[in-house]
């Protein structure tokens, strides 16, 4: 009787994995997995699972560090475009939404600073009746039936 206890199944993959992936080219995984007690199909398996899982876990970091990196950019940019301006930069990072501050440069004459405010984006339509009934009611009488070759 032993007195150790019995390896996870976590613990036992990761001792597969790790013995697959520090094998010699003279050694398949099929024989690895024969050493194991386990399935010749079972090793590949798990080392597709545990590269999908510190692929998963690298790409998780990264996307934290864009998040960490991102505030940072606009600034940046403001801070150039602001040098090149001559105003400050937290000028150009506070405009409100939908507007903006720009100037135009067509063939070697510039047109100095301009304000323009834009739409905010259009909303989904949900409902084509009422969509229809608000568009008859704000641009006069609904639309005469299109002609269909089967009415002539």
């Amino acid at each position: 009787m032993s007195l150790c206890p019995a390896p996870s199944l976590s613990e036992f993959r990761d001792d597969v994995v790790r013995v697959a992936g520090d094998r010699k080219s003279d050694v398949t995984i099929e024989q690895i997995a024969m050493d194991f007690g386990g399935h010749q199909v079972t090793p590949r398996k798990w080392m597709r699972r545990t590269a999908l899982e510190e692929a998963t876990k690298r790409i998780q970091l990264l996307e934290q560090e864009v998040e960490v990196l991102r505030p940072r950019r606009p600034l940046h940019e403001a801070g150039t475009a602001a040098r090149r301006a001559g105003i400050e930069a937290e000028d150009s990072t506070r405009v409100p939404p939908y507007e903006n501050y720009t100037s135009l440069q067509s063939a070697s004459s510039r047109t100095g600073w301009f304000s323009a405010r834009v739409l905010p984006p259009a909303k989904a339509i949900t409902n084509a009746d009422g969509f229809i009934a608000k568009a008859e009611a704000r641009y006069g009488a609904p639309l005469p039936t299109p002609v269909t070759c089967s009415d002539r």
